[in-house]
């Protein structure tokens, strides 16, 4: 069973890369990932893009 685990974040780099570190450690390994956020900053963008999750749905304002 495939499993999507929904980040809602709003001007917490931090926070997100915690959670993001905390995932990869999980054994269970089918799931998805999925972040919801309102980009406010180049510096949230930058790093959602640099996680290489999703390349694709990098978008810059």
């Amino acid at each position: 069973m495939r499993v999507s685990v929904i980040v809602a974040v709003y001007k917490d780099v931090a926070s997100l890369s915690l959670i993001i570190q905390a995932l990869k450690r999980q054994t269970y390994r089918n799931f998805e990932v999925i972040i919801a956020k309102m980009v406010k900053n180049k510096e949230e963008a930058r790093f959602v893009c640099e996680l290489g999750l999703n390349k694709h749905l990098c978008f810059h304002n």
